[in-house]
């Protein structure tokens, strides 16, 4: 498992990448619409406070927790699903365009399932802040 730093600060917020080293997250964020882009940049710059200052510091409309280990972070339809590590890291599973009320329960799993990977591969190399 390979993890990329997306904002880095007091906090460190990384993107869980394949071995091959492709990142879902960022090729999301990447290859968003025009109509995404506003929203894109908004959730960018919540990464960044979030290195600055922790995402304990987010109002609940900006992050929560979804269930378990798994918690949202939110720009107008774009959610980041991320779970806590020790250290001041968060780690970033995946991101999605909400279309309904609620997140789909499969997107949760997944966030899950990477989350639970993560905690067993032993150990992850967490890399220098050098940012994407």
């Amino acid at each position: 498992m390979k993890l990329r730093v997306v904002r880095a600060g007091l906090w460190r917020v990384l993107a869980l990448c394949h071995e091959r080293g492709d990142c879902e997250l960022l090729e999301f964020l990447d290859g968003l619409e025009q109509r995404h882009l506003k929203d894109r940049d908004r959730l960018l710059a919540l990464f960044q406070r979030v290195a600055d200052t922790g995402p304990t510091q987010l109002s609940d409309s900006l992050s929560h927790s979804l269930q378990g280990d798994i918690w949202e972070s939110i720009q107008g339809n774009l959610r980041v699903l991320w779970f806590y590590d020790k250290g001041k890291v968060v780690v970033c599973s995946h991101a999605l365009i909400k279309r309904g009320r609620k997140i789909p329960p499969g997107e949760i799993r997944l966030a899950q399932q990477r989350c639970n990977e993560y905690r067993r591969s032993t150990p992850v190399e967490i890399p220098d802040d050098e940012e994407a």
